[in-house]
């Protein structure tokens, strides 16, 4: 692999983070503690100022607790994507699977 996962930790949280969140990335990073209520993110979007209600998965959870509800200390992402982009064979490719 042509990058080193452990040096990429946050970026790669903050991608998983808003894959299973499917958040834009000014409501990934605007997300705090206050916003989570019965396993769920419940906070007005950035752009649109609507209401949305998102269910936290186990892992989405643990990433916010990682950061402390604080995920705007995530830095770097495209140069992550990039890398990942670079290094993408068939056999890299797997599937997450929520659970609720």
């Amino acid at each position: 692999m042509l990058w080193d996962a452990g040096k990429y930790q946050k970026e790669k949280d903050l991608f998983i983070f808003g894959m299973l969140t499917s958040l834009r990335f000014s409501d990934l990073v605007s997300v705090r503690e206050h916003h989570i209520t019965n396993d769920n993110i419940d906070k007005k979007s950035e752009k649109t100022d609507i209401q949305q209600i998102i269910p936290l998965t186990k892992l989405s959870r643990e990433i916010l607790e990682r950061y402390n509800y604080n995920l705007i200390v995530v830095i770097n992402t495209g140069k992550f994507l990039c890398q990942i982009i670079v290094s993408f064979e068939p056999s890299n490719i797997f599937i997450i699977q929520p659970s609720y």
